[in-house]
């Protein structure tokens, strides 16, 4: 039997993990309302050495939980899924999938412990639950 050894919850926000010398290209991207200021360089990289801290502390704290395994809770931002049926929750239960990584300078192939994916999805049907 399987035990929840800690949670960590944090935003996933683009500019979360961006360079701040990036930012404003992003923004440029989006449409945003005209009163929505533009921050200088330094409130910008400010900011992002405080995301950067934060997400630190949790890297820290899930090398000291030191869990077998992450059961990750993400959106699906149509990488998988369009609004002609868009699950309010799905499973992955595939062997792997390609994630970024920073730490690796890129994409990575991420193993997925399908037996518990398959647990998880099975136990959730046999409740009354359908992802």
């Amino acid at each position: 039997m399987a035990s929840v050894v800690g949670i960590i919850n944090t935003s996933h926000g683009p500019f979360t993990t961006l360079e701040p010398e990036r930012w404003e290209e992003t923004r440029l991207r989006r449409s945003y309302r005209e009163d929505v200021p533009v921050e200088p360089m330094e409130v910008r990289v400010a900011k992002a050495e405080r995301a950067a801290a934060g997400l630190a502390v949790l890297d820290e704290k899930l090398k000291q939980m030191c869990p077998d395994v992450l059961v990750v809770f993400g959106d699906d931002q149509f990488e998988c899924f369009d609004f002609t049926n868009f699950p309010a929750l799905s499973v992955f239960v595939g062997e792997s999938f390609i994630g970024r990584s920073r730490a690796a300078g890129g994409l990575v192939d991420v193993p997925v412990p399908r037996d518990l994916a398959v647990g998880v999805l099975t136990g959730l049907l046999e409740r009354g639950f359908d992802p």
